[in-house]
């Protein structure tokens, strides 16, 4: 058995569960529609392609109470100025977080959030010349952050007030630029 079958015979077991709990009555209104839309009795009735279709459209088109839309996870990784280990350039800087938001750096929600890194990102990319080499720590929260590029470049990065915010809030060890 592949893994696609095993996740949509996962899947596919979870509608069918659902639809055996009789509080869930909107749910199953719209699971008969989505019958009658595949002319069918049941998913069963379908060939593979069919399923995959008819899963598919209940997933996309489903939108009960306790629905959540489904997260985006980003990181370092995902920004614009990352470079990975990439550590040729003029002069090199880092910060080092000493008081997360919990007390193991390896945590995804240790250090800087996705907004934050997002902020420096926009500013690396209004001065140029610099970009984020390698994080430590989880990539959504990293517990340190390197930069490299150009020496004014990364002085101009920390002279910014929204950095220097950052830098307090999370009581940053700053090395560099040197």
């Amino acid at each position: 058995m592949n893994w696609k079958t095993i996740i949509e015979s996962k899947i596919e077991a979870q509608v069918m569960s659902r639809l055996k709990n009789e509080e869930d009555s909107e749910y199953q209104k719209f699971f008969q529609t989505v019958l009658k839309k595949f002319k069918v009795d049941s998913p069963a009735d379908l060939d593979d392609a069919g399923k995959k279709k008819f899963f598919d459209y209940i997933d996309a088109n489903w939108e009960g109470e306790d629905e959540k839309a489904e997260e985006v996870e980003e990181g370092v990784k995902d920004l614009k100025n990352f470079k990975d280990r990439n550590r040729r350039a003029e002069a090199m800087m880092s910060f080092e977080i000493t008081k997360g938001n919990t007390s193991n750096k390896y945590d995804d929600d240790f250090g800087f959030s996705q907004s934050e890194m997002d902020i420096m990102d926009k500013l690396i990319s209004k001065i140029r010349d610099m970009h984020i080499s390698s994080f430590d720590g989880g990539d959504t929260g990293p517990a340190s952050l390197e930069f490299y590029g150009k020496k004014d470049s990364l002085s101009k990065f920390m002279k910014d007030s929204a950095v220097k915010k950052l830098c307090a809030k999370y009581k940053c060890k700053i090395v560099g630029p040197k």
